[in-house]
């Protein structure tokens, strides 16, 4: 869910194809957790949206944050409360805010000595519990920050492929895990998460930014603008479809909900 204040070029990129991604999955699973909460399939196939969104949080050359990230936030939280849904933990915009407000400071301390790296690792493995409860995944937003950073600046730092992998696999087992606690998915979700969460950290662990020209050329015009759309405007949908999501769970569900009621979680 990131906005983008630079022009961006006229051909597909490889941005375009993985924010979609991202976004279908994230879009599933909302319609699991406002419309279908017994169905956990939704919320297994769900678990691939954080990871992509944190990686590009990482991964991207600017911290700029942007008044339309707060605004969106404000936004989603003001409609939290008119329906009496809960606020905390803040919703995934601000979780981006303040993921990108720390990113950097977290590398620089982790990426001093392989002591301190282990160090931050463990204090962020340890901090989640209490994090997730002020904004949206808490520190495994760091975490998964912390391995778009990572592939950005592989050279740099002089990390060969499979010390990549090892931190990709770690990451992920992380996150597994925590979600696995928190959802109790029955074994067969549990596998489905699994295979999900794989599938986002192969394209994560082979992206890289470049255009697409030549599908660009091949694609209908519908499909490319549909693309552009999914892949350039994904703060504006995320708002969106919540709030359509959630209007629709209110006349569905009422009993869940409470008009003008404060409820922190």
């Amino acid at each position: 869910m990131t906005a983008q204040a630079k022009i961006l070029p006229g051909e597909l990129t490889s941005y375009d194809f993985l924010k979609t991604f991202a976004v279908v999955t994230m879009i599933i699973d909302h319609i699991g957790y406002f419309l279908f909460p017994e169905v956990q399939e939704f919320r297994a196939i769900g678990r691939m949206s954080l990871p992509i969104w944190m990686f590009l949080v990482g991964y991207a050359s600017t911290r700029d944050i942007p008044d339309i990230m707060w605004i969106g936030g404000l936004v989603l939280m003001t409609g939290y409360f008119l329906v009496g849904h809960a606020i905390l933990p803040l919703n995934i915009l601000f979780a981006i805010i303040i993921v990108r407000s720390v990113i950097d400071t977290v590398m620089r301390m982790a990426m001093s000595n392989r002591e301190y790296f282990m160090l931050t690792i463990i204090a962020l493995f340890f901090l989640v519990l209490p994090t997730i409860f002020i904004f949206e995944y808490g520190t495994l937003g760091v975490l998964w920050a912390m391995t778009g950073y990572i592939c950005r600046h592989q050279k740099e730092i002089g990390w060969s492929n499979r010390y990549v992998l090892g931190f990709f696999a770690l990451v992920g087992l992380i996150y597994v895990v925590y979600q696995n606690v928190f959802f109790q998915f029955v074994i067969e979700d549990t596998m489905i998460m699994i295979a999900c969460v794989a599938t986002s950290a192969y394209f994560l662990m082979n992206f890289k930014a470049q255009t697409y020209q030549i599908w660009t050329d091949k694609l209908p015009n519908l499909v490319t603008r549909l693309l552009k759309f999914t892949g350039r405007k994904t703060l504006h949908i995320y708002v969106a479809h919540i709030f359509i999501l959630m209007a629709i769970s209110f006349v569905l569900f009422p009993e869940k909900y409470g008009l003008f009621h404060l409820k922190l979680y």
